[in-house]
């Protein structure tokens, strides 16, 4: 039954966040939010597993509608490590996300950014 189970405690029966084999990827997107122009920018995603079957960052053009042919570029650094740069002043406004799979989980952790003309963080 996994992480799902019977209880009357404060926890949930299921975790919706938590597949039901109980497994966890270990997975982190880093952005470097200080970079001084839109050219520096860049999106790096780690995964900790060994047998990483699939690992991109993509953009999500669904919720937020932005130009749908994108600047940037996915480099391959190693098999569990991928970075996207070469962002355009337009890439940079959308829901973009990393996407990692193994052969037998996925999982993805999403980055939003609204506004290039908002403030930077650590100002």
């Amino acid at each position: 039954m996994g992480l799902c189970r019977q209880s009357s405690s404060a926890i949930p029966p299921c975790s919706p966040l938590l597949p039901p084999s109980g497994a966890i990827l270990d997975i982190t997107l880093i952005a470097n939010v200080q970079s001084l122009s839109h050219s520096d920018f860049f999106l790096s995603c780690v995964m900790g597993e060994r047998d990483v079957s699939y690992l991109q960052i993509e953009r999500e053009n669904k919720i937020v509608m932005t130009h749908p042919k994108t600047g940037f570029q996915n480099y391959r650094n190693r098999s569990n490590h991928v970075q996207a740069r070469g962002f355009s002043m337009p890439d940079l406004v959308g829901i973009l996300y990393c996407m990692g799979r193994t052969p037998t989980e996925q999982a993805q952790v999403v980055y939003v950014h609204n506004s290039h003309n908002g403030e930077r963080m650590g100002r």
